[in-house]
């Protein structure tokens, strides 16, 4: 894979899975999510959820292993449908964790969820391409369904990434609207146009679905939220006068911790914990591409094995019931630090809310 200058190898094992041969054969962990998940332009040994294995492995002493479920450029409708099918082959995870990046609001708000009688997704299509054994089509003039397995061959998709991001810029602008209207940007910024409302009904019936599936199997399910780089530090404007409330605000982030809180997901909010690290000299972004470097994915596994432990120490296992129960959304206050919040007591919840 490479990007702007940056390249770093890949490869895949016989479950289409970046990550180690075969099943654990001890404890083991789902990691979920897109390209920070799947660990792009950084080894594999260097990806947030080997870091969080070795944290937890030398923490909580039996050893413990994580399974990296990461779809490059794929978005949260896609990572349940993922789920779902992987824990027919990995069915017994300690919990899950699924990395949700904001930016993804503008992938989704080109996609159609298709639902079932009872509500649940059965298949998400994409209204910019279609892939049909192995080859790839453009264009909203045809039927463009995205079946559950959208992503494979990686090696397909690394090497087609420029052309990819060409025409789905083309087409992004022709079935959705302008980018400089619907650019992600935007997203961070509060000035949602009318597009992303229906984006965010999306993201927040795919989370949702994604927390029954989890709970109706007693696994935990922890959500942390990715900080966009231009959040995080006035370096990564390049130059340009940042947008102060995109640099100093947290409109998606408040968002999706009011999705997790109406469906009792526990959720981290790695925001302020980057800003706080960002300033100084210490790169947890590449600086010609907005993924994490090693001291990024280092910096995350390591929040999220402090909150892991507080989470599984008060909730070890999840009841398979309706109720959700107490939801922790740490990063509500922004004032207050890491430690604190996962100390004080989680906010009482009234249950599930069922999705919009």
């Amino acid at each position: 894979m490479s990007a702007r200058g940056l390249s770093q190898e890949a490869s895949i094992n016989q479950d289409s899975l970046r990550d180690d041969p075969g099943r654990p054969a001890g404890k083991y962990f789902l990691a979920l999510g897109d390209s920070f998940t799947f660990g792009w332009l950084v080894s594999l040994e260097h990806t947030w959820h080997k870091k969080l294995a070795a944290l937890l492995s030398e923490n909580q002493g039996p050893p413990i292993a994580s399974v990296n479920l990461g779809m490059w450029m794929s978005t949260f409708s896609q990572h349940y449908l993922r789920l779902r099918e992987m824990l027919e082959r990995y069915p017994h995870p300690e919990f899950v964790v699924h990395l949700v990046y904001p930016s993804h609001i503008q992938t989704i708000a080109a996609h159609v969820l298709d639902y079932n009688a009872r509500g649940d997704i059965i298949r998400t299509r994409s209204l910019l391409l279609h892939i049909k054994d192995h080859e790839m089509f453009y264009g909203a003039d045809r039927e463009s369904l995205l079946e559950r397995k959208p992503y494979w061959p990686y090696s397909f998709w690394l090497v087609r990434r420029q052309l990819l991001k060409r025409k789905f810029a083309e087409n992004y602008e022709r079935v959705v609207g302008p980018l400089e209207k619907v650019n992600d940007l935007k997203i961070y910024s509060g000035d949602d146009p009318e597009v992303f409302a229906a984006a965010w009904e999306k993201a927040e019936r795919s989370l949702a679905a994604t927390a029954r599936l989890l709970r109706a199997r007693g696994i935990p399910y922890v959500v942390a939220i990715i900080p966009r780089d231009v959040q995080v530090a006035q370096s990564k404007w390049n130059g340009q006068p940042p947008d102060q409330r995109i640099l100093h605000g947290d409109n998606p982030q408040q968002k999706f911790l009011a999705i997790c809180r109406s469906h009792g997901i526990q959720c981290l909010d790695l925001l302020s914990d980057f800003r706080a690290v960002g300033a100084g000299p210490r790169e947890l972004y590449f600086p010609t591409d907005p993924h994490w470097t090693p001291a990024g994915h280092e910096l995350a596994a390591s929040r999220l094995a402090r909150f892991i432990q507080h989470v599984l120490a008060s909730n070890p296992r999840w009841p398979a019931a309706e109720s959700a129960g107490p939801s922790l959304a740490v990063g509500e206050a922004r004032g207050r630090s890491l430690e604190s919040a996962m100390h004080s007591q989680p906010p009482s919840s009234d249950g599930q809310t069922e999705a919009m």
